[in-house]
């Protein structure tokens, strides 16, 4: 029986600072940095839809308090419309919103960024959508904080509601 020798395995380590890593480095980055902001639009959205269905409610509900509040027995029901409208007001300014950067960048910055090189012209988008992520965080925060506000206020519409329904027995009666 004759031996072998094995010879270590080599593995492929991809680039590295000799062989184009900030290159890689950078286009790398400008992907998921790209890909960041089609996520971010995507919530962009999703709070719009919320938004537009919280106004939907707020102002069914805002409605059916003030006809009810007509009623002698159930004038109390003034108090959650206002809670309700409130809640309208503050999933409206939703779509009052700054705006959002968007995924891309402008063709004439590109051509016309003065830099020289493939990496020099990657590495400046990149650090471009990385100030654009950013302005979308802030966004994002923003319309989480108004949704989130509104949404309390419908929440406290309703508590409110059925207990002074409770209180009043006027459900039960």
């Amino acid at each position: 029986m004759t031996e072998q020798k094995l010879e270590p395995a080599t593995i492929d380590v991809g680039k590295d600072a000799a062989s184009g890593l900030r290159l890689w480095s950078a286009q790398a980055a400008l992907k998921q940095g790209e890909a960041r902001v089609l996520s971010q639009q995507t919530t962009y959205g999703n709070f719009l839809t919320r938004a537009n269905a919280s106004i939907g409610w707020s102002v069914t509900l805002t409605a059916a308090y003030c006809a009810g509040s007509a009623q002698a027995h159930l004038h109390w029901l003034i108090y959650p419309a206002v809670f309700t409208t409130g809640s309208a007001f503050l999933a409206a300014c939703a779509f009052c919103s700054r705006r959002m950067a968007t995924p891309g960048d402008d063709p004439q910055y590109v051509m016309d960024c003065g830099l020289s090189t493939e990496l020099e012209i990657t590495e400046a988008l990149a650090i471009r959508i990385q100030r654009d992520i950013a302005l979308n965080v802030q966004v994002i925060s923003e319309l989480k904080d108004y949704m989130d506000m509104a949404f309390i206020l419908l929440a406290i519409s309703t508590v409110f509601t059925a207990t002074l329904a409770a209180i009043n027995n006027s459900i039960f009666n």
